[in-house]
């Protein structure tokens, strides 16, 4: 009942100054956590967006050998270890140059299986011009890169030249055009500026290997199971082949960028903390006028009987019910904020791809980072309501009941 009646008299006091503290505190703490979770959720993003778009492409675990092999060649050692939750599909890679109304540059063609595969289906979603097919020979999906760097629409052709070093020191270059089918947002810069998709039974006849692959892309039923598949194809295919998950596939794409941010992500977040510690100080001195203009209540529950441990508990929940209000509205505000980002992101390009090699930045709002959140701001301002609970506790009676 003491409770009940601190409370109402806490938040409904007719004294405008004690009820306008509590405001500013709340307020404090909205604004404090809410940058907090809009920051923790674009780096999480950053990661969650260079992750889908390494996965799409090259799949969770890529085989690739130290010379041009055969499909064959590559199963037939590793057919113990195939599941029906292992998804494969292969591959044939080309530098060449693109050559389009007097201009060129080097690209990579990439050759993959006109058919549809689990592959197939992941950039199919990433198509934004065009059409996703290439049962033509002469049909290619170049990245928007490439196609922003050319001039380059749908129904376009341009000329691929692939040099070959002939015995005696000599180039005899093999010619192809081809036309754009469609174009793709791979969702990488170093993808959309390089990467051509073309049937890979062109690509083969470029090199006049009719079975040619330059190696495997698996997809995996669960992530759980990289590691484990990783370790037996390694110990299966011996030193002749390489096999590489999607994490070091970002290390060589991306070299030490993608790391650079992971350790910004926390960087961050012990900068923003700052806000939340100035906001706790905002509760505590909120707490601490609370106390001084409450002297005589607080004396007279003394005299009443109440405990030290009531005094303590009525105080601190006090603080409790500030800390807990700001921090949950703003990390509302932050997941709303972060929502807005994305919208955003549809209308114009904040994100410069050439910096951070991403056109668009997923908006990744994990369990984690909003817990750690919540748990080290709620945290603080328990911490910093201790000094004027304490202060409460050593109030003298006399001095509370002589008090007006």
């Amino acid at each position: 009942m003491f409770s009940v009646l601190w409370f109402k008299r806490f938040f409904l006091s007719q004294h405008r100054f004690i009820r306008f503290t509590p405001l500013v505190s709340i307020l404090s703490l909205i604004l404090a956590s809410s940058s907090l979770v809009l920051a923790m959720s674009v780096y999480s993003g950053y990661e969650t967006t260079v992750k889908e778009a390494i996965v799409n492409m090259t799949g969770h675990l890529v085989i690739t050998g130290r010379k041009i092999s055969t499909q064959q060649d590559i199963i037939g050692k590793i057919k113990e270890d195939l599941d029906p939750t292992l998804s494969y599909s292969p591959f044939l890679s080309l530098k060449s140059l693109l050559v389009y109304k007097g201009r060129l540059s080097g690209v990579l063609l990439d050759g993959i299986p006109s058919k549809k595969s689990q592959h197939r289906v992941s950039l199919e979603n990433r198509l934004i011009k065009g059409t996703f097919n290439l049962t033509d020979e002469k049909a290619a999906l170049i990245g928007r890169g490439v196609a922003k760097k050319f001039n380059l629409n749908p129904g376009d052709y341009f000329h691929i030249v692939l040099p070959k070093m002939n015995p005696d020191g000599s180039f005899q270059n093999k010619h192809q055009q081809l036309y754009v089918e469609g174009i793709l947002d791979m969702g990488f810069y170093g993808f959309n500026s390089r990467y051509i998709l073309i049937n890979i039974k062109t690509a083969r006849n470029l090199i006049r290997h009719p079975a040619a692959i330059t190696g495997l892309r698996f997809l995996m039923y669960k992530e759980s199971q990289i590691e484990m598949m990783r370790a037996k194809f390694t110990n299966k295919l011996g030193s002749d082949y390489k096999v590489r998950d999607w994490q070091s596939i970002i290390k060589n794409v991306n070299s030490g960028y993608f790391e650079a941010v992971r350790k910004e992500k926390f960087l961050i977040f012990f900068i923003l903390m700052v806000l939340v510690l100035a906001s706790a100080f905002n509760v505590s001195s909120h707490l601490s006028i609370t106390v001084l203009n409450q002297i005589r209540e607080i004396c007279i529950l003394k005299v009443m009987g109440a405990s030290p441990f009531f005094i303590f508990s009525l105080i601190l929940t006090q603080g409790f019910i500030v800390s807990f209000v700001g921090t949950v509205i703003g990390m509302g505000l932050g997941w709303t904020l972060s929502r807005g980002f994305i919208m955003v992101q549809s209308f114009w390009q904040i994100v410069p791809s050439d910096v951070y090699k991403v056109n668009t930045i997923i908006a990744d709002i994990r369990f984690s980072d909003m817990l750690l959140i919540f748990v080290c701001a709620l945290l603080i301002c328990l911490i910093s309501c201790l000094l004027p609970t304490w202060r409460a506790l050593k109030l003298s009676l006399r001095e509370g009941l002589l008090c007006e």
